[in-house]
C-alpha cells in the first residue's frame, strides 16, 4: 500500500483501512485490489477459504471518527469480485 494509509483489525476480525488523500474511484480499486490479496493468501493448510465482502465509507466534513464508523457498520457490504 502507499505510505499514507493505515489499516488495523476490529474484534470481530474485520479490517479497516483508511485511504486518506484519495478519491473514491482511486479508493475503491484499491480496496479491491486489497481484498483479492486476502483471499488469496489467508487460507492455510486444512482452513476454509472465504469470501472478502467490502463497504466503503467517505469521511463528510461534519463527520467524527464514531459517526463514519457507525455508518460503516450500517452500510450494505458486497461480495468483492
Amino acid at each position: 500500500m502507499r505510505q499514507m494509509d493505515f489499516g488495523t483489525m476490529r474484534p470481530d476480525r474485520s479490517v479497516i483501512v483508511v485511504f486518506s488523500e484519495t478519491d473514491l474511484r482511486a479508493a475503491h480499486t484499491i480496496a479491491r485490489r486489497l481484498s483479492s490479496v486476502i483471499r488469496q493468501t489467508s487460507h492455510g493448510a486444512g482452513h476454509q477459504r472465504f469470501e472478502p465482502t467490502l463497504s466503503i465509507a467517505t469521511l463528510q466534513p461534519s463527520d467524527t471518527p464514531t459517526l463514519l464508523l457507525a455508518r460503516l457498520d450500517r452500510s450494505p457490504r458486497r461480495a468483492v469480485s
